[in-house]
């Protein structure tokens, strides 16, 4: 199950490699198609990307990756260790104390214009997504077995132990986009969200930059 889920991460962020002007190319004259790179702010904090494509009768659908964190309760005397730049748990996270939250979700919904001019429109949008959820439990005083004395390497490391707890959990995801179109392949986005988990729900906004066929 670990592995899946970790390929399954990656898979998602590897769709955002393609260019999306190349994909908006393909698209007919009417139609729209672009992406868009948000940071996120609320319960957890982090990084969107979407793939928006829209029809002529402006009917939207987006598909994102999200990977995002937040504050978790630490040990008033822990002390953090030394750790290699790329030293990762087996879902591809940092191995810091700090909990992790990363989604791939697909939304759909509707634009409406609301300027003539189209600088201004809202992209209403909900869908389903699946979230990986990991959180740091069980803390323990890091001790070694032969002592520090026959252990010099020893206090290189973190005082504490600790073990990571992972959740996999669909959600259903609501996000009402405000779109500020600068130039017909650039502009601004500003959106709250709300995503309603069984396990943990999220509330917070979105601020970022969308780019490609954009009208």
């Amino acid at each position: 199950m670990s592995r899946q889920i970790f390929l399954l991460k990656w898979v998602a962020l590897l769709v955002f490699i393609c260019p999306t002007s190349q994909v908006a190319a393909q698209t007919s004259e009417s139609s729209l198609a672009y992406g868009s790179l948000e940071g996120n702010f609320g319960t957890y904090r982090g990084l969107s990307m979407q793939l928006h494509f829209v029809s002529p009768k402006r009917y939207s659908v987006a598909f994102g990756f999200t990977s995002s964190k937040r504050d978790t309760w630490i040990p008033s005397d822990y002390r953090d260790g030394f750790s290699m730049p790329l030293d990762h748990d087996g879902m591809g996270f940092r191995n810091d104390p700090i909990d992790f939250h990363s989604h791939v979700h697909l939304l759909a919904g509707r634009v409406i214009q609301l300027t003539k001019s189209g600088l201004f429109r809202l992209n209403v949008m909900s869908g389903l997504g699946l979230g990986i959820f990991r959180d740091v439990e069980n803390w323990r005083p890091y001790i070694p077995e032969d002592g520090f004395l026959a252990n010099p390497y020893a206090i290189l490391a973190s005082n504490y132990n600790y073990d990571f707890k992972y959740r996999l959990s669909p959600s259903l995801m609501v996000q009402p986009k405000l779109e500020m179109v600068i130039h017909e392949n650039f502009g601004l986005s500003l959106s709250p969200l709300a995503q309603f988990n069984f396990y943990r729900s999220y509330y917070g906004f979105t601020v970022g930059v969308i780019a490609g066929r954009l009208r």
